[in-house]
């Protein structure tokens, strides 16, 4: 799993609130309600008094959520993705420095290092192309 952390800082999206602009029965204004535990807006006419939904929209696939909702269900699972390859391709240029650095101590055999340095060399490159999809497809 990868840290929420990581996941905020890639977070390219929002959730805003779409308002209703004014009463939908009587052309009035609006003003907020708590209510059962979500928000609402509320007509201010006494003798009005309707209610209204307020919505989030995502401002990267223009989907249309509750209130209560703070995460796009279908951006959040790319944007988690998209933090998994980079955090794992960072992880195993990291590896691949320390891997050097035995190496050049004397701790690790030549063998050993070579067979090593593939792996982390084809698992950054796999993560790379990964990583490059995703921000392609979120284009």
């Amino acid at each position: 799993m990868v840290e929420l952390e990581q996941v905020a800082l890639r977070k390219d999206y929002k959730l805003k609130c779409v308002f209703t602009e004014h009463c939908l029965n009587c052309q009035g204004k609006l003003w907020l309600l708590r209510i059962n535990g979500t928000i609402k807006q509320q007509c201010m006419h006494t003798d009005c008094r309707c209610s209204f939904n307020i919505y989030r929209k995502c401002t990267h696939c223009d989907y249309v959520y509750p209130f209560e909702e703070t995460d796009c269900k279908i951006c959040e699972p790319e944007i988690r993705l998209l933090a998994q390859a980079e955090v794992t391709k960072e992880e195993n240029e990291k590896g691949l420095k320390k891997l050097y650095k035995r190496y050049k101590n004397g701790d690790v055999g030549e063998l050993e290092y070579r067979a090593a340095k593939s792996l982390h060399e084809n698992e950054i490159i796999s993560c790379q192309e990964q990583a490059t999809t995703i921000r392609e497809r979120r284009k």
